[in-house]
């Protein structure tokens, strides 16, 4: 595809579409996990949830960030046999972090099954490691797709098979009427994701094989230890954007237990949904902008990055409205009296995810141009500052105390981020005041 913004629209289609669905699962996700588990188990799941994000991570090593920006040119240079090299050899690095994460995950299981007091998490040392390599192996079949500009099939691939059955066995648990401990439920977890790996494996091999080799084409893969060097600050700042992210979740977790930490993670599942329209966005944003920087079209990037922070900070900004008048009776309804303590949680965690979304996409811009040591850097100094004042606040003022410093903290790094891309690249990214007009093309 020669124009990137045609490919954007294209995706961001989609991506509403993929998204749309992981919105309404996750609704369902959470409610159903409420009906067929105790309190402190839901509490549970969703600290082992946030391992399993962690963790394939870890496991991918950064390359489902940097085989979309080597695939975006690639494909767009026909460079098939490129392509190919380029995806076996993030399968390698893969293989590397699968190993190094599995040392971490046997060196600290044993705490987290102490701290969270729920010993049914004891047995499930083995599943939680292979639905983060689940989660690796999807992430990295969705790169592929989304890399060569599939976005149709490289978003639908993300999550959205292993949501449909996972939901399917436990609404068939709940019609039956039974009630399953953790240890059942996250089996059947892994059953699903290990039929969605097989799916995204066969559409893989399936491309791959129709578009064939051409070696004659430019430009060449880079060896493995070219894109170790050049992953290796994206996996920093993706995990510690991950951790800036869950540092909340987890400290209520481990110094409040399992019961407040399932209140938690519930409000801060449907505050994530005030960033749900700006998620549609990064889903197909990487390789476009790393496509629109090669090809030197900074100010028609800028405006579709600015027109799109617009359009997601007008739907924030209703969700937000929308939590704030009805919130109480959605929390009620959906999840029961004992989880609408967390009303006030939701309202803190929800203003920073409306400025967030305000921002737009900075740190994607500053990741696909070459920027991704500063954007580390950023990360993990707000990180940092994180975890140091919910490890203060957590004891006194609980999910509150750590609901604000949290909030804070994304709006810190959110504006850090703003400004460095605007320094560095040349490019503003938070959403307009008022609407604006399409800039002429600049590129040769």
């Amino acid at each position: 595809m020669n124009n990137p913004a045609r490919g954007l629209k294209a995706g961001i289609l989609s991506a509403l579409g993929a998204r749309g669905f992981l919105l309404a699962s996750g609704f369902a996700l959470s409610v159903l996990l409420v009906k067929v588990m105790t309190k402190p188990e839901v509490g549970a799941f969703y600290i082992l949830l946030q391992t399993v994000t962690l963790g394939g991570l870890i496991c991918l090593g950064g390359t489902n960030n940097s085989l979309q920006k080597f695939l975006s040119v690639q494909a767009g240079e026909e460079a098939w046999l490129s392509v190919r090299q380029t995806l076996l050899r993030s399968l390698r690095i893969l293989a590397v972090g699968s190993s190094l994460f599995l040392l971490l995950l046997f060196l600290s299981w044993d705490g987290i099954v102490l701290r969270l007091e729920v010993p049914a998490l004891g047995v499930l040392f083995w599943p939680a490691f292979f639905l983060c390599l689940i989660y690796a192996l999807e992430e990295l079949g969705s790169a592929f797709f989304r890399g060569t500009m599939r976005f149709h099939t490289g978003l639908w691939l993300r999550g959205v098979p292993q949501q449909i059955l996972f939901l399917g066995i436990l609404f068939s648990l709940w019609m039956a009427g039974e009630k399953e401990d953790l240890a059942t439920v996250v089996r059947w977890r892994v059953l699903a994701g290990v039929a969605a790996i097989g799916l995204a494996a066969v559409l893989v091999i399936r491309e791959i094989v129709r578009r064939g080799d051409n070696a004659a084409a430019a430009p060449a893969a880079p060896t493995t230890r070219q894109l170790a060097l050049i992953s290796m600050p994206m996996v920093f700042s993706l995990v510690a954007a991950n951790l800036l992210g869950t540092v909340d979740l987890w400290c209520v977790g481990l110094f409040k237990g399992a019961g407040e930490a399932a209140v938690y993670g519930t409000m801060l599942r449907l505050a994530l949904l005030l960033g749900a329209f700006l998620q549609v966005v990064n889903g197909v944003l990487p390789a476009v902008v790393a496509r629109m920087h090669h090809q030197g079209q900074r100010k028609e990037m800028e405006h579709l990055l600015r027109r799109l922070a617009t359009l997601t900070f007008a739907g924030a900004s209703l969700v937000l409205l929308a939590f704030y008048f009805w919130g109480r009776a959605l929390i009620g309804r959906l999840y029961g009296e004992e989880f609408l303590d967390g009303y006030l949680v939701l309202m803190i965690l929800a203003v920073g995810q409306s400025v967030n979304v305000w921002a737009g996409s900075p740190g994607w811009v500053l990741q696909m141009t070459g920027h991704q040591g500063l954007l580390l850097r950023i990360t993990l100094a707000t990180l940092a500052a994180n975890l140091v004042l919910n490890l203060m606040v957590v004891g006194a003022y609980g999910g509150i105390g750590v609901a604000t410093v949290s909030a804070a903290c994304l709006v810190a790094q959110n504006l850090a981020m703003v400004y460095s891309a605007r320094k560095l690249v040349g490019v503003t990214t938070y959403a307009y005041l008022f609407p604006q007009r399409t800039p002429h093309s600049t590129s040769p």
